[in-house]
This record gives structure tokens, sequence and C-alpha cells, in this order.
């Protein structure tokens, strides 16, 4: 069934009748997607169906608000939906994603970024500028024993502190995306290479060099 609205629908034969084939009616006389209809169609369409003008105008009133969006465009059997036409307003999923890992992004870069500040440092920057409204120059000073001149100094240093170690982890961060699994665990593959003790074919080598040289010098007593 169509999705149009069903409230007030009615319950009579005729108002049944005209609500599951009036649309039929309408496509026949090409006027499924007119609004109103004119004198002469409500007229066919009574006869057709046998019910009184008044209830084909009510009904086409009630079932005209509604729209199915599987309605095709014209009377053309192969013609596109009217859903087909519809256009996302909002981003694309590529767009969120990246969006999303951008914004991942700067939030572990800035978190990396803050421990390069020391303890009076961090809550400095944090109280100016990580919080809304920023907290004043005066309270921060009284709360850090300086003056308040120095809080705007420490605050300044600090900013320029985070902002070049944030711009350092964002661009480590972007690298690791680009290189594979395999090429971020070669460093560790090595290493391990380095630490292994020496194969068995080395011990099997030894030994037998060793057997070698024990029945050559027996063969020399004989």
């Amino acid at each position: 069934m169509r999705s149009w609205s069903l409230v007030k629908i009615g319950t009579t034969v005729n108002q049944k009748k005209l609500f599951f084939n009036l649309s039929k009616a309408k496509r026949r006389i090409s006027a499924l997607q007119q609004g109103d209809l004119d004198p002469e169609q409500v007229t066919i369409i009574a006869n057709e169906l046998g019910v009184a003008e008044r209830d084909v105008v009510e009904m086409n009133q009630r079932i005209s608000r509604d729209v199915s969006l599987n309605v095709p465009m014209n009377q053309e059997g192969d013609s596109a939906e009217w859903q087909d036409t519809l256009v996302e307003e909002g981003a694309s999923q590529e767009t969120s994603l990246a969006e999303t890992e951008e914004s991942e992004t700067r939030r572990r870069a800035l978190s990396e970024a803050l421990t390069v500040l020391n303890d009076r440092e961090r809550r400095i920057f944090e109280g100016r500028r990580l919080v809304d409204p920023p907290l004043p120059l005066d309270e921060l000073a009284v709360e850090c024993c300086i003056s308040r001149e120095r809080v705007r100094q420490i605050e300044a240093m600090a900013f320029q502190k985070v902002r070049r170690a944030a711009h350092v982890a964002s661009a480590r961060r972007r690298d690791s995306r680009k290189t594979s699994p395999a090429e971020r665990a070669q460093p560790r593959l090595n290493e391990l290479a380095q630490e292994a003790p020496p194969r068995t074919g080395q011990h099997q080598s030894g030994a037998h060099a060793a057997g070698c040289a024990v029945r050559h010098r027996n063969s020399c007593i004989t």
C-alpha cells in the first residue's frame, strides 16, 4: 500500500472503494500527479467507481496531502521515481570519516603536546586556553604566587611550546597512517633478529667439524 495518510479515511463502502481505487482511476486519465481534479475528471471517476462526485473530491483532498516517494515521475512505467531525486544534504560518509579522523588526530596531538609543559605551565595554559570563559590573570597569579604579568608571559611561552609539539605529533601520526603495518613492525623484527641465538644449523656445523677432526686423529694413530 502507498504511504498515504490513514487519518480520517472513513469507514463507508464508498470511501473504502475510493481509497483503494482512486489512484488507479487517476492514472488511467493521466491525473495521478495532479492535485485538485477538474470537474470533468471528477465526473469521470465518480461514474467509473459508482460513487458521488463529492466523495471523489473529499477523498482526493485527503490522499493528496501525502505522496508516495515510490510514485513514478511520469506516466511511463519505466520512469524514475520521486525518491531518486532526493539529495542527501549532510556530508558524505567519506567526508564524515575524514573529519572524524582529523579531529581525533588533533585531540591526541594536543594531549601529547601538553606533556612538554611543567605543572605550572600546564595549569596556566589550561586555565587560559582550554576553558570557556578563560580564568582571569589575577586569579591564576594568586594561585601560582606570581605576578599577573608573569602569568601572561608563561601563557605565551606555553602556547608556543604546545603549538610546536602538536605540529610534530600530528605530522608523525599522519606519516604513521601512510606506512603499512609490516613497515611499522620491521624495526622491531630487526631487533629480535639481532637478539636471537645462533641458528641450529650453525651448531650442527660445529659438531660435524669436531667429529671429522676426531676421526682423522684416530685414523692417524691406527
